[in-house]
């Protein structure tokens, strides 16, 4: 008996990624966390020798299973499908085993008050000027060009290349045309002001049986006077079905027909135009809805004047929708208040809320008011959306609500408002949240909670929209489900920010990695981009149930679906490069320090910064060269304008790095080159000359795509978007650099003045230490940073072969030659139609203008005196 082996039972002991709780189970059942069961996830296990270990996805968005391989560094390129692979697409190296319990924390110790004074505190760890203080090579330029544009040495002839100009000639058009431009209307001041102002509500002042108060039947008059003309109104609520409302669903189409219809009354006295008569049973979802139509029309006139198709240019100029029959910029004036005399914030309702996001979507998009900064009355009012929506109850789901009556058929177009209303409210404050890495305001405990219901009651989400539609074939089900693939898509998105949130103390590289590789899989789930080219021309699909409508417009589904798709991919690869980078320029640091053990995670998550960029680049380079005309139509191109800026800017900060990088490396191939000569005869062909020609190469090519970047956008998105052609200018400054070959230089000027025994000035000392946080006591160390060694030896072969590899699958060698004759002419017509000869000569005639303009990089209260309700 003693010699019979035990029989055990076959037990594996896994450990749940999610939680880290540890459990111990047969194999023959799936293994369940108690922790992550009441939380609504799904567990993950990792282990040596178990299968694949993943739940099938669920529609709950709290549901962020893995959808990849369970080992911890397996990834997979972003790709539109999975064809066979090609040899000329760019493959990511995985990552080994040893740095698998690596941490690293990404509190940086930069982030402090720097400017106690201004009250300036910095929130957002990824910003713009977040990450051009965390890039040493980034930072060394910001700092030297923008010091050197108040110091008295600037202009002398001995600082500047043959050739150089400076970089007044390059936003010297911003600084006249923001001289000139009347600033519009601040939309988090507004935003404020609408949520938290004081003054007389309707609820005190309407009495049963009474007529109208006289301020209420003032400002019905008001609306009533600003509303265009009758075919002026059913064109723009016409263009606004098929254009904007399929991007942006959050409204009761139905509801909001009927109601308006109902409240536009057509006279004898006013042939021309509608007529408002109140409901006097429901004042509150009259004026409500009332609302909605103001911002409707003119977010549609806004898209519509942008809009490049000569057949609705044509229609639109005809009923003079551009000149005397316009939606005036009083319409927003008018809608906020009457959201005061509604007290929204005492009686919210949907109405109000989803008037307040078609708001948000109106500023956003605009072109002259767009801004790249996320100051914190944004934040506030982002912060003051979600709690109206949660006072609401729209985290969940309304299947999930007792109904104590049967509603009717119009009634349950309810339900799904709801839950749209809750999709579009997250999705617009993560949209501005995550690109800046502000996982600390993501309440996760309400997002990951959202919808559990169906879990319970075995169903899907899409299963009870359609439950609730009025018809099976209703034309709000599709766009639906395309909101809720975003939503949960922006979701999995939270959750990589959160965990990279500064808050947390340390975080374990394999679980960052295992996060993005997620990402990716969940996009290309979801969202491929294949979707760019399958377009099918005859899925138009009429809108014909939208209650008491006069116009029915058409949708095309295909257009809708390419739409979403290029939006996320932009907006997944914008945060996995933010993300990829941040990681990048904290283990640079530890390397710095000699930590070794840091130096494959960060020659891994370089490569991976690279390869995201790339892909940004080209998805950019294809849609601002037409290439994606037909699956985009041009009358979109509006709803793009945002997410475009942000891209553009967030590449060429990159691309711009990572040029004055390897510029740096080259330096420093050169000094090893010359130091080899002194021994060797055969010096050229050592391992530094080849490194040599090898860094050159990949330099120029990425030179050339920077160049050919700035030039197609400025020929084609900047014309039209304000926000835009302020991002490129700088840009176009760099471009300068790269021609005369002075980008190193530049790099160097300042640091290098000061280490000569220059006297600097207390203003240009102060302004660099709270604009960038560089003491200039420390110029030496600063310096000695950027030629730090151990960071040069980090590019080695197998990193600059991973950046060749990546850019020899874009095709340069046509763009390279258009963005030259593009990049001439644009700039040889603005320099003869803008700025006469010598207009720049005096350095201190546009300083201060110049400073001023570099704060678009940074948050500034200048818009405090737009609380005034006039």
């Amino acid at each position: 008996m003693q010699a019979l082996l035990t029989r055990r039972r076959n037990r594996i002991s896994l450990s749940c990624v999610e939680c880290r709780r540890r459990k111990t189970k047969c194999d023959k059942k799936k293994p369940q966390c108690t922790r992550c069961a009441k939380a609504g996830n799904s567990c993950n296990y990792t282990h040596n020798k178990g299968n694949h270990l993943s739940s099938t996805e669920g529609d709950a968005t709290g549901n962020l299973d893995a959808t990849v391989s369970s080992a911890p560094f397996s990834t997979t390129p972003l790709s539109s499908s999975a064809p066979p692979k090609d040899p000329h697409i760019f493959e990511p190296i995985v990552p080994s085993q040893r740095w698998h319990d690596l941490s690293i924390s990404l509190d940086d110790s930069e982030d402090t008050i720097v400017a106690i004074n201004q009250r300036s505190y910095p929130h957002k760890p990824n910003s713009i000027m977040a990450m051009s203080q965390r890039d040493r090579y980034l930072r060394a330029f910001i700092g030297s060009v923008w010091g050197c544009t108040i110091s008295a040495g600037e202009k002398s002839s001995s600082d500047l290349k043959k050739g150089e100009k400076s970089v007044y000639h390059f936003v010297g058009d911003i600084i006249q045309h923001s001289r000139v431009r009347q600033k519009d209307n601040s939309f988090s001041a507004l935003m404020q002001y609408t949520l938290f102002a004081r003054g007389p509500t309707l609820e005190n002042s309407l009495m049963p049986n009474c007529p109208l108060p006289d301020e209420l039947a003032q400002t019905l008059t008001e609306i009533q006077n600003i509303i265009p003309t009758i075919p002026a109104v059913e064109l723009l609520l016409k263009y606004f079905y098929s254009t904007i409302y399929p991007i942006y669903p959050f409204l009761d189409v139905a509801t909001f027909e009927n109601c308006i219809r109902c409240l536009l009354l057509k006279t004898h006295d006013m042939p021309s135009k509608y007529k408002i008569e109140l409901n006097p049973r429901e004042i509150r979802k009259s004026l409500e809805n009332l609302c909605i139509l103001l911002v409707v029309l003119k977010l549609a006139h806004a898209a519509m004047s942008r809009d490049r198709d000569p057949l609705v240019t044509q229609v639109a100029a005809s009923m003079g929708l551009f000149t005397h029959n316009t939606v005036p910029d009083q319409a927003l004036a008018i809608m906020q208040k009457c959201l005061l005399l509604l007290n929204i914030t005492t009686f919210t309702s949907e109405d109000s809320l989803c008037c307040l996001l078609y708001y948000w979507v109106h500023h956003s998009l605009l072109g002259m008011n767009a801004t790249l900064r996320l100051p914190s009355q944004v934040v506030l009012a982002l912060d003051s959306i979600l709690q109206l929506a949660t006072i609401l109850r729209l985290h969940k789901d309304p299947s999930s609500f007792k109904t104590l009556m049967k509603p009717s058929q119009f009634d349950i177009s309810l339900f799904n408002y709801r839950r749209k209303l809750w999709l579009g409210v997250t999705i617009i404050r993560m949209s501005e949240l995550l690109p800046n890495g502000c996982g600390s305001y993501l309440t996760t405990t309400v997002f990951l909670k959202t919808f559990m219901e169906h879990k319970h009651h075995n169903s899907t989400y899409m299963s009870a929209v359609v439950a609730d539609s009025m018809s099976p074939d209703d034309f709000d089900i599709r766009l639906h489900d395309l909101f809720y693939k975003e939503y949960k898509m922006f979701i999995i998105w939270g959750q990589l920010c959160t965990t990279c949130s500064p808050l947390n103390e340390s975080i374990l590289l394999s679980s960052i990695h295992k996060i993005m590789a997620q990402c990716e899989s969940r996009l290309n789930q979801l969202f491929p981009l294949s979707h760019l080219n399958c377009i099918v021309v005859d899925e138009d699909v009429s809108m014909r149930n939208i209650g008491k409508a006069t116009v029915f417009p058409n949708i095309n589904y295909s257009h809708i679906r390419a739409i979403k798709t290029f939006s996320s991919n932009l907006q997944g690869r914008l945060i996995l490069l933010t993300i990829a980078g941040t990681l990048a320029h904290g283990l640079e640091n530890k390397i710095r320090l000699g930590s070794s053990e840091y130096l494959e995670p960060y020659r891994h998550f370089t490569i991976e910064s690279f390869r995201y960029c790339m892909e940004l680049v080209k998805l950019l380079l294809k849609y601002l060269t037409g290439e994606l005309q037909d699956s985009l139509p041009p009358k979109f191109g509006y709803f793009f304008n945002r997410i475009l800026v942000f891209s553009l800017l967030r590449t060429c900060m990159s691309l711009t790095s990572l040029v004055i990088r390897l510029s740096f490396r080259e330096f420093y191939l050169e000094s090893t080159i010359r130091s080899e000569s002194f021994l060797y005869e055969n010096s050229q062909h050592s391992g530094a000359a080849r490194q040599l020609g090898l860094t050159k190469r990949v330099k120029e090519s990425i030179e050339s795509l920077l160049i050919s970047l700035i030039a197609i956008s400025s020929r084609t998105v900047c014309r039209d978007h304000y926000g835009c052609h302020k991002t490129i200018a700088i840009f176009k400054y760099v471009a300068h650099l790269i021609e005369v070959g002075s980008l190193f230089d530049a790099t160097n000027r300042l640091w290098d003045q000061i280490l000569a025994g220059k006297e600097i000035s207390e203003t240009l000392r102060n302004g660099i230490l709270f604009k960038l946080g560089i003491d200039l006591e420390e110029s030496k160390a600063l310096k000695e940073e950027l030629f730090d060694v151990h960071v040069m030896e980090a590019f080695d072969d197998d990193v600059i072969a991973n950046f060749y590899s990546s850019l020899d699958s874009l095709d340069l060698k046509n763009l390279s030659s258009l963005s030259t004759d593009m990049f001439q002419s644009e700039r040889a017509e603005k320099q003869q139609d803008v700025f006469p000869d010598g207009m720049f000569d005096d350095s201190n005639m546009f300083s201060g203008d110049v400073l001023k303009y570099f704060d678009i990089l940074e948050d500034s209260l200048d818009d405090i005196s737009m609380f005034d309700p006039t």
